[in-house]
C-alpha cells in the first residue's frame, strides 16, 4: 500500500478540501481551460515540485497544490 497520489492535469480551475484536522488543502489551476492539459509547473505551498506525486502527508498538513498549464 503506498501513501502517494499520482498527479495529473486537473478537471478544475479550483477545489477546496476541508480536512478533518480543521486544516484545508486546496487545489489551484491556473491556465485552466476544458480540453487544455499540458502542465508547465506544479508548486506545493509555494515550492516547485521536483515529483509527480504527493503523499497522503502532504495533504494532511493542508496548503496549496498549484498547476500551473500552458
Amino acid at each position: 500500500v503506498s501513501c502517494q497520489y499520482e498527479l495529473a492535469a486537473p478537471f478544475f480551475k479550483k477545489i477546496t478540501i476541508n480536512l478533518d484536522n480543521g486544516k484545508t488543502f486546496c487545489i489551484v489551476c491556473n491556465g485552466y481551460e476544458q480540453g487544455k492539459y499540458d502542465v508547465c509547473r506544479i508548486m506545493l505551498n509555494g515550492k516547485v515540485l521536483k515529483s509527480t506525486f504527493i503523499t497522503h502527508e502532504d495533504i494532511t498538513n493542508g496548503g496549496t497544490l498549484q498547476f500551473d498549464m500552458k
